[in-house]
């Protein structure tokens, strides 16, 4: 039986995590220009609308809570 409160605080850091590498800056990668050199170049990200996952809402509603907390 798993106790509920060990699978919200699972659930939480989790949430934490990925919050976290989003927040972290993207490097590019520096082009050597050898022979196996490509153009890997991020495509653009779709517009997001209203097909979020119910995931993606919850780490949305977490961020504006940091950003309420730390204007406090």
């Amino acid at each position: 039986m798993i106790n509920l409160y060990t699978a919200a605080a699972k659930g939480y850091s989790k949430a934490v995590r990925d919050l976290e590498k989003q927040n972290k800056p993207k490097v590019e990668p520096q082009k050597t220009g050898g022979l196996l050199a490509r153009d890997m170049s991020r495509m653009p990200k779709q517009q997001e609308g209203s097909n979020k996952e119910p995931y993606d809402m919850v780490l949305d509603a977490m961020k504006q809570i940091r950003e309420y907390r730390s204007k406090l």
